[in-house]
């Protein structure tokens, strides 16, 4: 079983292990279907713009996961709590 927020290749590649790890391994996928799609619209989104901004807690787990998914595509943004915003810096690492 996996956190539901758990990203679906994430839960792919750790189950992957954990199958040719061990024996007689049972393995459900717990991901919710409504956040795997949110994912995958993030991924798609990325793509396409330069930035991403994510509106959500900056310790929600459903908002680090749109962040991780996206931050290494577009320049990434989160706005918090009061407003505070946060800029991600690994996309900026890759255009210097």
């Amino acid at each position: 079983m996996s956190q539901t927020t758990n990203t679906l290749d994430k839960f792919d590649k750790i189950s992957s292990i954990i199958k040719d790890k061990g024996k007689d391994v049972k393995i459900f996928n717990t991901i919710c279907n409504a956040t795997n799609l949110r994912q995958t619209a993030a991924e798609k989104l990325a793509k396409k713009v330069d930035a991403m901004i994510v509106i959500g807690g900056y310790h929600s787990s459903n908002t680090n996961k749109l962040v991780e998914i996206s931050k290494n595509i577009a320049i990434m943004y989160i706005i918090s709590k009061y407003l505070k915003i946060y800029l991600y810096k690994s996309y900026l690492n890759l255009i210097q």
